[in-house]
């Protein structure tokens, strides 16, 4: 289903006032869809969509403020016990963000491990890290 403004604003009070009510949903996910008037799409999901009301139907999108950089890194290690808890603490100890975490084997015998840290800061603070 695709509606417009126009759509929108013709539907009757109480129906539009259920659809913008409903837009949000349950789920702390919600699929943005936009098109510019030359036709270029974009699909974006969005974790926090408010309502705002219904007529006019408005929904405020929260999105993180700029100046803050984020910054994958991907570290190579040997699969020892303790080793994902000394590299986090290297991170967590300086009080770095761990925006999230992956890890993973890199070979057949699984004694490497990539692990996968998408992390953000200004950039004086990502300098900084270990």
């Amino acid at each position: 289903m695709q509606l417009d403004s126009h759509a929108i604003a013709d539907m009757p009070s109480q129906k539009r006032a259920a659809f913008v009510n409903s837009v949000t949903g349950f789920k702390s996910a919600n699929l943005v869809g936009t098109a510019t008037t030359e036709g270029a799409t974009n699909l974006a999901i969005m974790s926090s969509v408010v309502h705002l009301g219904s007529h006019p139907p408005l929904v405020a999108l929260i999105i993180r403020p700029g100046g803050e950089e984020r910054h994958t890194l991907a570290v190579l290690v040997t699969n020892e016990p303790g080793v994902l808890a000394r590299v986090i603490g290297l991170f967590s100890g300086r009080g770095y963000n761990i925006e999230s975490l992956t890890v993973a084997p890199v070979n057949e015998d699984e004694s490497m491990s990539r692990i996968t840290i998408v992390t953000s800061g200004t950039p004086m603070i990502i300098v900084q890290m270990p």
